[in-house]
């Protein structure tokens, strides 16, 4: 049975290889890592897998939607466990208030506002960082909840979610949250 790890690695492998690439082209790596256990496993399975030539860098958003001290826990034990691994971390605070604001601004959900910020940071840090590709932490379940949702709501797309758009990996798409 193949370890975590090797879980991890052979989706990152498929995912760059949806790309077009390998571990070969890379010269540095992003991990956007919200504290919870998904995208925790990531950091620490992409820290031990990865080549040293490839530099791991982590991104956490501090969306400021909960209360101050669980959002920013959250954001600090991202901050804190990355210096524990010795992977740089960028952490960025989306102004209090902002999400609701855009959320009826634009007439959407707080979800999808937060998560349009989110990628906005993103791709804020990995210009900044020089970072070639940005791992997400969606897993398998996050696959089977976005399909079932689509055939829910009506919809005649019932693609789930690819395991690689543009800049963006998802090396958990094939392991379950139990697994994680």
């Amino acid at each position: 049975m193949k370890s975590f790890e090797g879980k991890v690695s052979d989706g990152l492998k498929a995912a760059l290889a949806f790309s077009c690439l390998d571990f070969a082209d890379l010269k540095a790596l992003g991990v956007a890592v919200s504290g919870g256990a998904d995208s925790v496993s990531l950091l620490c399975s992409l820290k031990n897998i990865l080549p040293e030539k490839i530099a791991l860098k982590a991104v956490t958003v501090n969306h400021n939607i909960r209360p101050e001290s669980e959002t920013s826990g959250d954001a600090d034990y991202v901050e804190s466990l990355c210096k524990t691994l010795g992977v740089p971390c960028v952490r960025y605070e989306i102004p209090r208030g902002l999400v609701e604001q855009n959320s009826l601004q634009e007439n959407k959900g707080l979800e999808d506002s937060a998560r349009k910020l989110r990628y906005e940071k993103f791709s804020d840090f990995m210009k900044a960082e020089n970072i070639d590709f940005l791992c997400l932490a969606h897993n398998k379940n996050d696959q089977e909840e976005t399909v079932l949702m689509r055939i829910l709501s009506g919809s005649t797309d019932l693609r789930g979610i690819p395991l690689a758009r543009g800049r963006f990996l998802r090396p958990l798409l094939n392991i379950s949250r139990s697994e994680i």
